[in-house]
């Protein structure tokens, strides 16, 4: 079984015979866990602000997220910048620098309030991704700028019905995106400078955001049982070996 129509056509050409398309097993994943209490309580006190986040940042691209966020400033006045860096342990080093361009950080590791002057939220924890996806109509999925690091999945924000902007590194997630991209999806960009522009569209356009996470969700959604159909698959292969039935993977 392949989990991708690539990865089907590589078996096909070893030599492989009965091969099915099964799909990625990524959309089996459950949705990530949300604190509803802290939800909540964030909610209310950024009802006034108008929101974006970046999403599993790596080195370099919080810098381009500060600048982006310095020209959207001038058409949100209320705007504020969440960062979610890949890894929390770069938080004060991010930090350090953000604040050194002349931005306004509060930092979640040390438990700083968000207050009206703030313009950056560094969200330097662990855990609580789903929060800051709940909160936020347009996405940006880092690790995408450049080709290193591979990009992020994109099914994780399309459960909180996200508009998801991409760069062009997404090698990880080739197969999704591909998807994605040819159902208005999500929004890939090239440079620094269509950040920008791309994200000021979604912000200012509703319908054109909201477009973009409902076709996501619906990609995430109907391929939500993707687990359950290759149990079913396997399930004969199991038999025949003499396997038992794992009643935790019958019954997801």
């Amino acid at each position: 079984m392949g989990q991708s129509n690539a990865e089907e056509e590589k078996l096909k050409s070893l030599g492989a015979k009965n091969v099915t398309y099964a799909g990625n097993l990524k959309f089996g994943a459950k949705k990530l866990p949300l604190d509803e209490k802290q939800y909540q309580s964030l909610k209310n006190d950024l009802k006034d602000r108008t929101i974006w986040l970046a999403a599993s940042t790596h080195p370099h691209e919080e810098k381009i997220i500060g600048s982006v966020h310095s020209k959207l400033k001038s058409y949100f006045k209320n705007l504020l910048t969440i960062i979610v860096p890949r890894h929390p342990s770069r938080g004060k080093a991010i930090s350090k620098a953000l604040k050194k361009n002349g931005l306004n950080v509060s930092q979640r590791s040390k438990n700083d309030g968000i207050q009206k002057k703030t313009e950056i939220y560094l969200a330097d924890t662990i855990g609580e991704l789903a929060l800051f996806y709940k909160l936020s109509d347009v996405v940006f999925l880092g690790g995408s700028l450049k080709e290193g690091a591979g990009g992020h999945n994109p099914l994780e924000p399309s459960h909180f019905l996200c508009a998801v902007v991409v760069g062009p590194g997404v090698k990880n997630f080739n197969e999704i995106f591909r998807e994605f991209f040819a159902n208005n999806a999500a929004v890939q960009i090239e440079s620094d400078e269509d950040l920008f522009k791309n994200t000021l569209d979604l912000l200012k356009n509703r319908e054109k955001r909201e477009n973009v996470a409902m076709c996501a969700h619906k990609i995430a959604q109907g391929k939500s049982k993707i687990l359950e159909e290759t149990y079913l698959l396997l399930k004969p292969f199991l038999k025949k070996a003499n396997l038992q039935e794992d009643e935790t993977i019958a019954n997801t």
